[in-house]
């Protein structure tokens, strides 16, 4: 979603700019690139983090905290989801087609604040170029991995759609929400986002994850579980299992997921009823050999404690 942004000479004299940490002020300029044409953007730390400041040992929250502190963005709730304003954005931004895709505040705006002129008022029908294709990186109008996404398919599931050759999946968010979740806890990065990867997302979006947020609860799943996130025991001379997008995004792998199959403790109690079956069995081979009618009760007595134990 990132667009291509102006930076006007006043901004490096700006009293609430200036008097910000140099992290911030670079925050500061990052958020134009993420932000729509009404100069909102989803308040989502980590995905910024990754987005705009990858490589520094920073934390997000507390940059974002100077610039709120500062007034240069005005933080708000969308039926549960937060959202940032940019100050002044539409003094100094103006695209030939804007292009909107977070929902706008019902309250009124602070000072300072306001929405594009081209933006409808509410209850208008949309206008032309009033929703398009997010850009891709570095590309002030260009297609990329995304397919359309407008506000009114955002939070509904897209299987109210009569035809499902005409939903747009949002490809590139899915893939941009795994890589904030899940690559910093060590999952495999994505690279490309191939044909194949199109088509298993494309099914599980019309099938099981019909939106946004419901993908980021599901890498939330993932990230909470130890086994897929490679960090729980692994047997011996074996390495830890981590899982892969290809891996969560295969339809049985993704129903276990959801059925809770690798929440932490579950994997556990499974494992060790596993292993006092083992021990049942392998009691009951033991005294197979010996004659039924001479099994003794401390024999039984010992099966019956490998049960317990």
């Amino acid at each position: 979603m990132a667009r291509i942004r102006s930076i006007h000479p006043e901004q490096w004299t700006d009293d609430q700019f200036v008097t910000t940490s140099p992290l911030a002020r670079l925050v500061a300029l990052g958020i134009r690139n993420e932000a729509d044409d009404n100069g909102v953007f989803e308040w989502n730390p980590i995905k910024l983090k990754m987005r705009l400041l990858p490589a520094d040992n920073c934390d997000m929250d507390s940059l974002l905290g100077e610039l709120l502190s500062t007034k240069q963005i005005w933080r708000y709730e969308v039926d549960g989801r937060q959202y940032a304003m940019i100050r002044s954005f539409q003094r100094y931004q103006k695209p030939k087609k804007p292009t909107f895709y977070h929902p706008v505040p019902s309250e009124q705006l602070p000072n300072g604040y306001a929405l594009s002129p081209s933006y409808p008022p509410a209850g208008s029908e949309p206008v032309p170029h009033q929703y398009g294709n997010p850009p891709s990186d570095g590309e002030g109008e260009g297609k990329g991995m995304y397919e359309k996404t407008t506000p009114s398919n955002e939070g509904v599931p897209q299987t109210a759609v009569d035809d499902p050759e005409k939903i747009r999946v949002p490809y590139a968010q899915i893939v941009e929400s795994y890589k904030a979740i899940l690559v910093p806890l060590g999952l495999p990065d994505v690279v490309r986002l191939t044909d194949a990867r199109k088509a298993h997302i494309r099914q599980r979006w019309l099938l099981e994850l019909p939106t946004l947020l419901d993908w980021e609860k599901y890498w939330n799943t993932v990230a909470a579980s130890a086994f897929l996130t490679g960090k729980a025991r692994a047997s011996p001379g074996k390495l830890p299992f981590v899982a892969s997008i290809d891996w969560l995004i295969t339809p049985s792998n993704l129903i276990k997921v959801l059925e809770g199959n690798y929440a932490d403790g579950t994997r556990k109690q499974a494992s060790e009823d596993r292993g006092r079956a083992g021990r049942f069995h392998d009691k009951l081979r033991e005294y197979a050999l010996e004659d039924a009618e001479g099994m003794g009760g401390g024999a039984l007595c010992e099966v019956a404690g490998a049960v317990r134990n």
